[in-house]
Order: structure tokens, then C-alpha cells, then sequence
């Protein structure tokens, strides 16, 4: 358990936000963000098409603290929710060549909600205000980090090329605020109740997409490059 900051140091701590600068505080939760519409991707013809099963995925980012003084700040969940993807067989009808188009609307994530940092584990105990949550989630949003009015999407485009029992290795190519890069996905693939189920553990740097991480005191307080990303899709047939 991490111990009380003094005094001085308190309000620098409500500064501390998951890939973002300070932002003035506020004293209520956001209004919540409009529904995103929906994006089409095209299936190519004569491909066997799946859809996201929304209620049964999930998806999340992890953001650690860091920096000499790393004890008085937090680690941070952000929670994606109202995902899009749709997948589709590869051209002989099977895994090996499926491909994956998954958008993510970056005004929907949850920003530390109390039970997704239970389920992450020791090093997110430390309760976190709804000031607080709703400052990280202003920041953000904000022109100089994530663009949310301009790119209001984060994207993740996939091909499977290799299928060994349930694992399976996809490249992928990541898009975030306009930059994309290359990203080796290790798969767990399992079929489940009629769908396929992917889930992964991966690590991405924030300065690979142009992001600068976020640090204050010369860097002695300061949010890590590296992200974890897991997630969970199902996917279900096109009906």
C-alpha cells in the first residue's frame, strides 16, 4: 500500500495522468460521451465473415507509473468499450490468412474504474477519485495527446500467418493518432460455442506513435513508454 503523500506534493499527484499533462481539475464525472456510429468494412467476396461479440470481449490498457519519485503516483486501467471489428476467413475458408479490422473509439475508454483495477492486480490498489478519473480522461483526449476531435479512433488491422494447435501469430498493423506501425500479435485462438476467440498480452511504446510521454520534476515522476495492452474478442458467424 503506498503511503499518504505530504501535503506539497498533493496537488502535483492530481497532475499525474496516463499519457497526458496536466489539465485543470474538475468535480464531477464528464457527461457521458455519444454513441460512435458504426464503420463498415468491407469482407472480400466469397470469405466466410464473423462479428464481434461485443458483451463477451473486452479490452484494456495498462499504464504504469515510473520515475525516481514513481511511489507517489498510480498506475492506470483504461478500459475500451462500443468496439467495432469485423473478421473473415482466409481464402482457403480457414484461420491461417483471417483477418481482423477492429476500431476503437478513444472517447469511450473508462479510465480506472474501481473493479477493472481489482482485476488488474496488486499494483493497482491504490483507489483513484472521480476527479481524478476524470481529469486522465480529459487529458487524454486532448489535442496534444490521443486527438480525440481528429482521430477519433484507434485502429488495429490483422492477418494470421501461422496456426500451431491454439496458438497462433498474426501481423498486425496498429494505428494510433494517424501513425501506424507494424505489431507482431501472439494469439491464443480457441473455438468456443460456434466463434472463435483470440486473446493476447501485448506491449506497446507510446514514443513508437509519436506520443510523449508524460513527466513532470525532470522526469522524477513520470508515466512509462511501454503500455500492456490485453485483450479478449469473440467473434460469432455473420449472420
Amino acid at each position: 500500500m503506498l503511503r499518504q503523500p505530504p501535503p506539497v506534493t498533493a496537488l502535483l499527484l492530481l497532475c499525474i495522468s496516463g499519457l497526458a499533462a496536466c489539465a485543470p481539475r474538475t468535480v464531477r464525472e464528464p457527461s457521458a460521451p455519444p454513441a460512435v456510429a458504426a464503420v463498415e468494412t468491407r469482407v472480400p467476396s466469397g470469405r466466410a465473415a464473423w462479428v464481434l461479440d461485443e458483451a463477451a470481449s473486452e479490452l484494456r490498457v495498462l499504464v504504469y507509473r515510473s520515475g525516481t519519485l514513481a511511489r507517489l503516483g498510480h498506475n492506470h486501467v483504461l478500459r475500451a468499450r462500443q468496439l467495432q471489428a469485423r473478421a473473415w476467413s482466409g481464402p482457403d475458408g480457414g484461420v491461417t490468412g483471417a483477418e481482423v479490422d477492429l476500431r476503437i473509439p478513444v472517447a469511450q475508454f473508462l479510465v480506472d474504474d474501481p473493479a477493472d483495477r481489482a482485476a488488474a492486480g496488486p499494483g493497482f490498489a491504490t483507489a483513484v477519485s472521480d476527479d481524478a478519473r476524470a481529469g486522465t480522461l480529459a487529458n487524454l483526449l486532448r489535442a496534444e495527446v490521443l486527438d480525440a476531435a481528429r482521430f477519433p479512433e484507434l485502429r488495429v488491422q490483422a492477418q494470421v500467418v501461422s496456426v500451431v494447435g491454439s496458438s497462433a501469430l498474426a501481423s498486425a498493423r496498429v494505428t494510433i493518432r494517424g501513425v501506424s506501425r507494424p505489431v507482431e500479435l501472439p494469439l491464443e485462438l480457441l473455438q468456443q460455442d460456434g466463434g472463435w476467440v483470440a486473446s493476447a498480452r501485448v506491449a506497446l511504446r507510446q514514443s513508437d506513435f509519436g506520443l510523449v510521454p508524460f513527466s513532470i520534476a525532470g522526469g522524477a515522476i513520470a508515466v512509462a513508454d511501454e503500455l500492456q495492452v490485453d485483450f479478449k474478442l469473440r467473434f460469432t458467424d455473420d449472420p
